[in-house]
C-alpha cells in the first residue's frame, strides 16, 4: 500500500488507523478496536493527514493506491 519511507514514519496506533480508515472503519469502530477514545481517534487521524500531506481519508486513500505514500 504505502512505501516504507512513509510508513516507517508512522506509529504503531498510526498505521493501524491508517489501515482501519482505508477499509471504512468509523472513528467508534477504531476506538473500540483500539482501546481508546473516539477523541484520540481524531487526534491520530490529523496526524496521519499531515503526514501524508492530506486533508481526509479520501485523500489517504487516493494517495495511497496511487503509490504515493511520502
Amino acid at each position: 500500500m504505502t512505501g516504507p519511507r512513509q510508513t516507517s514514519r508512522l506509529s504503531a496506533n498510526q498505521m493501524a488507523i491508517t489501515v482501519m480508515l482505508v477499509y471504512g472503519f468509523t472513528n467508534g469502530e477504531m476506538a473500540r478496536q483500539l482501546g481508546i477514545s473516539p477523541r484520540t481517534i481524531e487526534d491520530y487521524r490529523r496526524r496521519v493527514y499531515a503526514k501524508f500531506g492530506v486533508q481526509n481519508a479520501v485523500g489517504l486513500v487516493r494517495k495511497i493506491y496511487a503509490g504515493e505514500g511520502g
